[in-house]
């Protein structure tokens, strides 16, 4: 092959080209090393959700709550912890005596300890009441906590340890790979770097358009890493065969322009998701993969004019194991292949099945943390996470008839406790316990003028979020569930409202909400995966005027992902936002690596060697 040497009016530009790249991708990774993880409750909600949940809280009032406790010896010491408690909770939050509020719920537990819910004051926000939780663990090792707001604390502590640990190890690894593979330390970081140049592009935009990360976006720079890496490594391997980069990239233009474009539809496609995460994840990672490329050609051609041609005068090609053609088409017999497709195809179908749909975030974290057994912990022995919210209309908002109302709606709260074996809190309830605090009596007052008398006694706080004009608001407190239970209990509160002769009842809350969307969420990427295969496979077959290259790309994509099926049923694995995205991500590479395949193998001088080296090597590398 002919050598394009760079000339020495390239040099200076080229060099100069390299030193802003260079800066550029450090500047960008310091930049952003401030960028903090925000997973907010409302994150997975699907845009009508969102906007359901928003008219809920206005409504009702709804502020964060936690709920926690902490073990003590001595009685003194447990007084002594409740004012050491309340002084962090000061003007922040409401603290009340969980002991004391489910006492009415249920027998309390025998082990000494302090428990309260916590109820974020009119004052503070969402992040405020974070700040007090945060103050609560750092003071109190052996304090056990539960809530959403809880929840998203430990969620962005997981994320902020991948980006500040798992991903450097991840990335520092790689290049070590690189290094002992090529043997040769100039070799691997000019193949590393584009990668590392895409994820630190990934960052700045994260930071610039967002202005922060979360458990979607912060998966971003690990794939554009990736893809770029691949990238690179196809046209590296491919100007060491022709010794000249400008060469390698005349051969691998049309694979790459593919392989681009179908990415981008691919990723581009989930702006179409009702819920904003994935939107907002697709269009970013769509966009990116442009960008990130254009600087990873941009970065090679610098190379190739700063280093003066390395391909051509510096690195040459591995002596590789030279495998006959005929061994190859032995392995891989047509008889094989058929035989594998319809292994998969059959045990990928009967396992579908068998394999669990995770949506219980408290499930995420790890076994040996005990963060699940905690959390129902605290829901066995006290109040429970509010896992739904029940809105009943009233008729009427005054006197003695709504009185009448509010008798009969303690009825099917009762029913409700019974039947369902959950807590629940309401103003029914509120009263109740602020009854027995007078009377000795746990039940509602006889009359309406007591009934109104023992709800002026309710603290504030609690009672004006469960107010008594237009809708009569009942929670359903329980564990952290996964969505197969979850719609079991549904199911079964529709089936005795019905019974009761209770209609135009609403359903609301975020635990509601966040199930709701988490099963439509793998639903959606799952839609997005084989419409995003649809697509590529019919570009394919117009580009390459070929039905047989429409069937290999449905084929050879949806293959891999029934053979996974087993695997995930065989090590009790289960569909979740990151096994399910996986499956996307895994397609743009196997879309990628099918594109150098077919448009190497359609050349008819072709040889194996030449096949080996700028196809196989870059794919199994």
């Amino acid at each position: 092959m002919e050598s394009h040497s760079p000339n020495k009016y390239n040099l200076p530009f080229a060099r100069l080209g390299l030193i802003f790249l260079i800066g550029l991708t450090l500047l960008s990774l310091a930049f952003t090393q401030d960028l903090k993880q925000k997973n907010e409750e409302t994150l997975f909600l699907t845009a009508e959700g969102q906007k359901d949940y928003s008219h809920f809280i206005e409504n009702f009032h709804i502020k964060p709550v936690a709920i926690g406790a902490h073990p003590y010896k001595e009685d003194n010491e447990g007084e002594l912890l409740w004012s050491k408690f309340e002084k962090i909770c000061e003007g922040k939050c409401h603290l009340f005596d969980l002991g004391k509020l489910a006492g009415n719920l249920k027998e309390e537990p025998s082990k000494k300890e302090k428990a309260f819910l916590m109820l974020a004051s009119e004052e503070s926000d969402r992040t405020t009441f974070k700040e007090v939780l945060k103050k609560l663990i750092q003071d109190f090792p052996l304090i056990e906590l539960s809530g959403v707001p809880f929840t998203n604390i430990l969620l962005d502590q997981y994320s902020q340890t991948i980006k500040k640990t798992l991903f450097p190890a991840l990335f520092a690894g790689l290049f070590i790979l690189l290094t002992l593979y090529f043997r040769s330390l100039p070799e691997a970081l000019v193949v590393f770097f584009p990668g590392l140049m895409g994820a630190g592009l990934s960052l700045l935009a994260t930071k610039t358009f967002y202005g922060t990360s979360n458990l979607i976006t912060s998966i971003i720079p690990l794939l554009i890493f990736v893809i770029e890496l691949s990238l690179v490594l196809h046209i590296h391997e491919t100007a060491k065969e022709f010794k000249d980069l400008p060469g390698a990239l005349r051969e691998k233009k049309e694979p790459i322009i593919l392989m681009v474009v179908t990415t981008f539809i691919g990723f581009g496609s989930l702006f179409l998701s009702e819920l904003k995460a994935i939107s907002d994840f697709g269009i970013l990672a769509a966009f990116l993969i442009l960008a990130a490329t254009t600087l990873t050609l941009a970065w090679l051609i610098a190379v190739h004019y700063g280093l003066k041609a390395p391909w051509h005068n510096k690195w040459k090609i591995k002596d590789q194991p030279q495998i006959p053609l005929s061994k190859i088409s032995q392995f891989w017999s047509t008889k094989k292949i058929i035989l594998f497709s319809v292994v998969s195809l059959t045990l990928g179908l009967l396992s579908l099945s068998q394999i669990s749909i995770i949506t219980d975030a408290s499930r995420y974290f790890p076994k040996e943390s005990g963060l699940k057994e905690q959390m129902d912990r605290l829901a066995k022995d006290y109040l429970g996470t509010p896992i739904m919210e029940i809105l009943v209309p009233l008729k009427e908002d005054s006197g003695k008839e709504l009185y009448k109302e509010l008798s009969t709606i303690h009825l099917l709260e009762e029913r409700l406790k019974k039947d369902l074996n959950l807590n629940l809190m309401s103003i029914n309830s509120l009263i109740k316990l602020v009854n027995k605090r007078y009377s000795g009596l746990e039940e509602l007052p006889a009359n309406r003028m007591a009934y109104f008398g023992l709800k002026a006694q309710v603290p504030s706080s609690l009672s004006e979020g469960y107010p008594t004009e237009d809708f009569y608001r009942i929670t359903i407190l329980g564990q952290n569930t996964n969505v197969d239970r979850y719609e079991e209990v549904l199911t079964s509160i529709q089936k005795i409202l019905k019974e009761e002769n209770f209609n135009g009842v609403h359903f609301n809350g975020l635990y509601y909400h966040l199930m709701r969307a988490q099963k439509k969420m793998i639903t959606v990427l799952f839609k997005s995966f084989f419409t995003s295969l649809l697509l590529i496979s019919f570009l394919s077959w117009l580009y390459f005027k070929s039905r047989r290259i429409f069937l290999l790309f449905m084929v050879v994509n949806i293959l891999p992902v029934l053979a996974s099926f087993p695997l995930l049923w065989l090590f009790g694995l289960s569909f979740n936002i990151a096994t399910v995205m996986t499956y996307s991500i895994s397609l743009g590479l196997i879309v990628d690596s099918s594109f150098h395949i077919i448009h190497a193998l359609k050349k008819e001088d072709i040889t194996l060697n030449f096949y080996h080296q700028t196809v196989v090597t870059p794919i199994l590398v």
